[in-house]
Formats: C-alpha cells, structure tokens, sequence
C-alpha cells in the first residue's frame, strides 16, 4: 500500500467513526454525548475545533497578502493550497460549531438577529462571510479545468480572475477583524482568565492576531511538507525556507509583545512562581515561539527541510496549546465544575479534520491545487494538462499526475477524453478489481462500515438510548406557616430552594372557587383541586398521569381487560376514561380524548406560571411579571 492509500485509509476509518457519533450527538442531544454543564458550556469543540481552527486558516489570507498584496511572487505556488486549506479550515469551524451548539439547526440566527454589540455576533460574521470569500478565491482553480471549457463557466471565471484582487483585500480585512476578536472573546472574563494569559484592553486581540499571522506561516510549510510525504513530489526548500524567516520575525515580534505585557503589568513573575500554570506557560511559550523562532533564526536551519519541518510543526502544535490554554484548560473554574472531553467530543474533531482532509486530497488529485511538478513512483514528469495529453498521445501513463475520479468520470462519459489510468489489480490475489473508482469506493466503503460498527460498539449506553436524569421525586407544595394554607412554599424536590406562592390572592385573581379549574385542571380520582405533584411527579423528567398495572390489579388482571378494551387491547380503542371517572377534568365533555402524558414538575411549572404572568403582565402593564426574579428572588434559587 502507498503512503496516499494508507493515509486514506486511516482518515476513512476516523470518518466513519465521527459519522456515528454525529448521528448520536443529534439525535441524543449533548447531555448524553458530551461532559460539557450548564456551568461549563465551553469544552475541546470551542477550544479546539474554533479557537484552533480558526488560527490555523490563517495560511490564506498570510500568502494572499503576500502574493497579490506585496507582490512577493516567488511564493505564488503556495497560494492555491494555502487558500484550499484555510477554506476547508473555516468548514470545520462551522461544522465544529453545529456540534457546539444546543439547537444546532439555530446556527443561521446570527445571520437575522443581529447583536451589533458583541463581539461574538463580529466574530461570527466576519467567518461567515470570509468563508465565502475563500469559496470565491478557489473557484477559478476548479473553473479552469477542463470541465470548464463551456462558456458560461468560463464568464464566471474571468469575473472571478478580475474580481481576486479585491477578493484578497476583503478576505484580508476580514481576517483582521476575526482573529483579533476571538482575543476580545477573553478581555471581558478576567476573573476566569489566569493572568499569564489575560491581558486588558488591545493587546489580547493583538497576541491573537500577531501568533494567527506567524502559525499562518508554518501551517503553509507543513501542509507542503506533508502534501510533499503523500505524493512523493520533492518539497521546494528554498520557498520553505524563506517562508521559514519571515515566519521566526513574527514569532519574535509575537515573543516579544507577550512577554513585555506581562512584565509592565507585574505579572511576568508569577510564570516562574513553580505552580502547574507556571510550568505550562513556560513550555507553551518555549514550545510555540521561542524555540522555533531560535532554530529558523539560524541560515543554516533554513536550507535543511528536516529543521524547517520540525520548527513548523512546534509552532502548529504550540499555538494550537495556546488556543487550549486559554480556553479551557486553565480557564478558573468555581467549587463543583469539572470537565474532561468526553470520548465523543474528542472523535467528532478528529473526525471533522479527517473528513475535511479528504476533501483536501481529492481537490489535489483532480485539480491543479499545486502548479509545481507532482511524480508518484515511476510516473513521468509533466506540468501543464496540455503535456499530460501529449504524453498519453506517444502511449505514456502518467496516472500519478493529478489523476483521480474528475478523469474517471470525463473517461466513462466523453468519447474523446484520453484514459490516464490503467486497470487496477490486487497485488497479493491479482484478481482484477475493476476499474480504479468502483475499486477505490468499495475498499473505502468498507473501511467507512467498518469505523461505523466499531464506534457503536465503543460508544456508551445513554450516548445510544439517550440520556436519562436519574429520578427525583416531588411532594406537594406546603403551608409556609403552620396552621395557614393561604401561602404554600412551593418546593418540589425538597432542596430548600422554594418559592412563596400566595395561593388564596391568585384564587381571587382567577374568580374565587370557578376559577380553580386554570391551575388544578385535571384531578385524581374522588379528589378535587389535585395538587400539581399528583400528576407531575418528577421533576426533571415526563411521565403519565395514567397507571396501567393500577387499573389491571383492580379489574383482576388480564380477565378485566374488558372494561376499558371491549373490543380488543388496542389503546385507540379503550374506553373514554370519563365514563367511569368524570371529575377528572373539570369542564371537559365526556366524549373529549384527554392526553395522560405529563410534563416535568418544572415545565409544568414554568409553563403555567409564566404563560399567565406574561398575559397580566400585558393586562396590568407591569413588564417585570413574567421575570424570573418574581417568583424567585433570590438570584442563586
């Protein structure tokens, strides 16, 4: 097997197991697929797949402004993979963000309700339109081949090549305003940011723009390196190294800023101060910065692809720590809260990125997201599609060259189009496979079923069947002062955290003893004005007002079927239970069907409660009625 199908195996394999936990995560909710609390709603998602993913896209907008801004042409072949990379980039951190979310079909609000005061609503459409911008970018690359040559295509695609410059400059500002703005995300929580990584006013953005800049760099130098490993075409050291020195300027520039801040805030001290925290901004700052910046420092270094690699790969890793750092790992976190990613949150972002890189693989495989040359094993060394057709034309196979399912799909449906690619047969059976796309689908098929079972295997019980609260029964709302019932503590699961319900004014306000039906609206058996936690007996979760096994135990088990079923077992067709019960509901008909199911004793509640509040409050003209602080005032309750 070569290095692209073992690297695609693996990556398919991780892309069938994020397929299962997404199905469970949405279908299940984050309760029952993820650590993440009420208390702590950023996890590894925020930290890693936005925080993370947003800087390590930086490679776009860094080799765009160098090319088309500083007319630095000499980087010109990295602009295509580098614009590539940073728009899959923004997918998964759009992706990432659905997971993220609680109603993750919400996720378009931003782009309606617009919060112009906060940073969070620039941050997200500063992504959303800097992601089109990079769809933009890209579109000539996959316009220009040969599919393309139909007309109307090919209008869009001059507008588009006159259209790059101003493309650049908006993708560019763009990339300003986003990248500095997730540091604005911190400047307003400085009681849970640690002051080694805290910083008030500009320079937080500016920490965040300048390492977005220098990981722009090195994220560029790796994607080439790696893509160089895959494919087997010779990496350009000489570009790799000159892009190595601008990136140690701005590693030093970043070095610099970080360090001086915290010296003229008397904080620099407390990095040296032996706790973990200490421990950790010393080796993140060695590991992401200084170190990297030391090794590419040298000119020597900068001629060798092993030294330029390894100091790329510190810096992608250690700004990626960065990232982490101040999200959420030593993010202050009060008495109680604790988190650790679950295993599904984990395999969601592996899985994002193996998807996406994919994506990224087919792109380089059937268009000419590198311009320099590309040889796989003894393929023959062409450039331009015009030689690959003439290569073909003198009986040359070069299957290595950009070659994938685009040819197989021009070769199956287009009399003339010349075939790049021979038959494929398995090296240890040699029985024929079929042709290299129906061979390539049923082997990554099987590897994508394959991540399917394994992860259902792994994946825990509620993750499956879904998350389950644990029962907490409720007792009836109680005299707040013995002896008088005029006012009840309503306090359902006894923690001491109740609300005074005046029960004797919200009767004269519902019209005495007539009005008793829009609270007590359904009744338990030979009772009357059933108290809530009759029929909402937990709460946190639904239940039924109906008890099956009680009817059958009075009926004389199965032989009373009968008297509630006729005329067979089928529950459409039981008895209206108001034939035998009729003060249960008070003023329904007897021929009404009554639902049984039951709310939780806190949506029933809330509902009831608030739903009326917020009618008297319209009424009345007092806008504080549906508040939560009227029925609870003390905040913590």
């Amino acid at each position: 097997m070569n290095r692209r199908n073992a690297v695609k195996t693996v990556l398919w394999l991780f892309t069938g197991m994020a397929v299962m936990v997404a199905l469970s995560r949405f279908t299940r909710g984050l309760g029952a697929t993820t650590n993440l609390t009420d208390s702590t709603p950023w996890g590894f998602w925020i930290g890693f797949d936005v925080m993370a993913g947003v800087a390590l896209a930086a490679g776009g907008f860094v080799m765009a402004a160098l090319v088309y801004i500083f007319r630095i042409e000499r980087f010109r072949p990295f602009v295509r993979a580098a614009v590539l990379t940073a728009f899959l980039g923004y997918l998964a951190v759009a992706i990432g963000l659905m997971f993220d979310l609680g109603l993750w079909y919400n996720i378009w609000h931003p782009m309606v309700y617009w919060q112009h005061r906060s940073v969070l609503f620039e941050v997200a459409t500063c992504v959303i339109l800097y992601l089109n911008v990079l769809a933009l970018e890209f579109a000539p690359t996959a316009l220009e081949h040969k599919l393309a040559q139909w007309g109307p295509l090919q209008k869009i695609y001059k507008l588009l090549k006159t259209l790059t410059i101003p493309l650049v400059l908006l993708g560019i500002m763009l990339s300003t305003l986003h990248q500095s703005s997730l540091g604005s995300l911190f400047v307003i929580m400085p009681l849970r940011v640690h002051p080694l990584w805290y910083s008030p006013g500009l320079m937080l953005p500016l920490n965040f723009f300048v390492s977005a800049i220098a990981l722009g760099f090195m994220m560029v130098i790796t994607e080439h390196f790696v893509s160089a490993w895959i494919y087997k075409h010779e990496p350009r050291k000489e570009l790799t190294g000159s892009l190595a020195g601008y990136g140690a300027i701005v590693l030093g520039l970043y070095v610099v800023l970080r360090v001086s801040d915290l010296f003229s805030r008397g904080v620099l001290p407390g990095g040296l101060d032996g706790s973990w925290q200490s421990w950790l901004f010393l080796f993140e700052l060695s590991f992401s910065a200084i170190i990297p910046a030391a090794i590419l420092a040298v000119p020597k270094n900068r001629k060798r692809g092993s030294m330029i690699f390894l100091a790329a790969v510190m810096v992608v890793l250690g700004m990626v720590m960065y990232r982490l750092d101040i999200a959420l790992i030593t993010m202050k976190k009060w008495p109680g809260m604790s988190y650790f990613p679950s295993m599904i949150e984990i395999m969601v972002s592996v899985g994002i990125v193996s998807g996406l890189g994919l994506v990224f693989m087919y792109f380089v495989e059937n268009l000419e997201v590198f311009p320099e040359r590309m040889t796989v094993g003894n393929a023959c060394d062409l450039e331009t599609c015009d030689d690959r057709l003439a290569a073909c034309e003198e009986g040359k196979t070069p299957r290595g060259v950009m070659t994938g399912t685009y040819e197989l799909f021009m070769q199956r449906w287009f009399v003339n189009w010349e075939p790049f690619q021979k038959a494929e047969f398995s090296r240890g059976t040699r029985i024929w496979l079929g042709d290299p796309l129906n061979a390539g689908v049923r082997k990554y098929s099987i590897l994508l079923v394959l991540g399917l079972a394994a992860t259902l295997a792994a994946l825990p019980s509620e993750a499956i069947f879904g998350y389950k609260n644990d029962p907490v029964p409720v007792r009836p709302a109680k005299a707040d002062v013995e002896g008088k019932g005029d006012v009840l503590r309503v306090d359902g699961n006894q923690d001491k955290e109740f609300v005074l319900f005046n029960h004797e004014k919200h009767k004269e306000r519902t019209g005495g003893k007539d009005g008793c039906v829009e609270c007590h609206h359904m009744n338990v058996p030979d009772d009357f004005a059933s108290s809530c936690a009759a029929c909402h007996n937990d709460m946190y979760s639904q239940g039924s007002a109906f008890d099956h096994k009680m009817h059958q135990r009075e009926f004389g088990g199965n032989d009373g079927c009968v008297e509630c079923h006729p005329a067979d077992k089928n529950p459409v067709n039981a008895k209206n239970c108001q034939e035998c019960h009729q003060q249960m509901w008070p003023g329904a008909s007897p021929s009404q069907k009554v639902n049984f199911a039951t709310l939780s004793y806190k949506d029933a509640m809330h509902g009831n409660c608030v739903s009326c509040h917020e009618e008297k409050a319209a009424e009345l003209g007092k806008p504080e009625l549906p508040l939560c602080a009227t029925c609870h005032p003390n905040p913590n309750k």
